[in-house]
C-alpha cells in the first residue's frame, strides 16, 4: 500500500539519509534496483518534477494514463498494468502534496490542468486513453474534456467505481449531507455510514496525535482526501464525446 511505502521511504530517510519519492517503488521494484537508486541521488529532483509514474512503460499500444483515487492512491494500478499485459504501456498520475511539503490541487479542472501538462511530456499528441479509479474518474472525465477543448481525440475514458455528482457528499453542509443519506440509505444505511465515518475519521486524528511518524503520514493522506472531496463536491461535469466505460 502507499502508507506502508510512505513508512519504508521515511526509514531510508532515517538511515540513510536519502530522501526519495514514493514512485520510486514502481520505478526501482527490487533490492538490488532500490540500491542502485540511492547511489544515484541527483535523479532525484527529475523525479519529483513530474506526476507521472510509469507502470509499465513498454508495448505498442496506446498508452493507458491512470489518475489516482481520492486518498492519493496508485500503487494497485500495478496489477492492472501486469494483468493487461507487455503490449500495453500504462503510466499511474499521482496527486500533488505526496512530496510532503506542496498543498493538494482543491479544484478537479485545477488537476486536470496540471495532469494533463504533465502527460503531454510523455505522450504529446493523441489519441488519448484515460482511466480513473473512484475520485480519479471525475478528474479522468474533466481531462477529456480539457483534451477536447484543445482539438485532442480521446479514444476512451474508463470510469471504476467513481461517485456521481449528484451524490449526497456534495451536500454543502453536514446536515445536509445527513439528510440526503438518510433520503438514499434509509435509517439503517445512514447509521452505518456515520459509524464508519466516525470511525475513520477518529483514526486519522488518533494516529495523527500519538501515532508518530504513521500518524503524520495517515494525516498527509487524509488532507489529499479531504482536498479530492472538497473538489469533488465543486466540481461540474461536461460532456465529452469520448467513449465512457463503466466498471462498477
Amino acid at each position: 500500500t502507499s502508507l506502508g511505502a510512505v513508512r519504508l521511504f521515511a526509514r531510508l530517510n532515517d538511515e540513510l539519509e536519502v530522501a526519495l519519492p514514493l514512485n520510486t517503488l514502481l520505478t526501482h521494484p527490487t533490492v538490488a534496483a532500490m540500491a542502485d537508486r540511492i547511489a544515484s541521488p541527483e535523479a532525484t529532483e527529475q523525479e519529483r518534477a513530474s506526476l507521472i509514474v510509469p507502470l509499465q512503460p513498454g508495448g505498442s499500444q496506446v498508452p493507458l494514463f491512470a489518475v489516482h483515487g481520492g486518498g492519493g492512491e496508485i500503487l494497485y494500478y500495478r496489477a492492472l498494468a501486469d494483468r493487461l499485459g507487455p503490449d500495453q504501456p500504462m503510466y499511474g498520475i499521482e496527486p500533488v502534496g505526496l512530496d510532503r511539503t506542496s498543498p493538494p490541487l482543491e479544484t478537479v479542472p485545477g488537476m486536470a490542468q496540471r495532469y494533463l501538462a504533465d502527460l503531454r511530456a510523455v505522450q504529446p499528441s493523441g489519441p488519448y486513453r484515460l482511466v480513473g479509479f473512484c475520485f480519479g474518474g471525475n478528474v479522468a472525465l474533466e481531462m477529456a474534456a480539457q483534451l477536447e477543448d484543445e482539438g485532442e481525440i480521446v479514444d476512451v475514458v474508463v470510469v471504476i467505481d467513481s461517485g456521481l455528482p449528484l451524490e449526497a457528499s456534495r451536500a454543502p453542509t453536514t446536515l445536509a449531507r445527513a439528510r440526503a443519506v438518510v433520503e438514499t440509505r434509509g435509517i439503517l444505511g445512514a447509521g452505518r455510514a456515520a459509524v464508519d465515518r466516525l470511525r475513520n475519521r477518529s483514526q486519522y486524528y488518533w494516529d495523527g496525535s500519538f501515532g508518530g511518524d504513521d500518524g503524520r503520514d495517515r494525516l498527509k493522506y487524509h488532507a489529499i482526501a479531504q482536498a479530492c472531496r472538497r473538489a469533488f463536491r465543486d466540481w461540474e461535469p461536461r460532456r465529452v464525446a469520448a467513449p465512457i466505460v463503466l466498471l462498477r
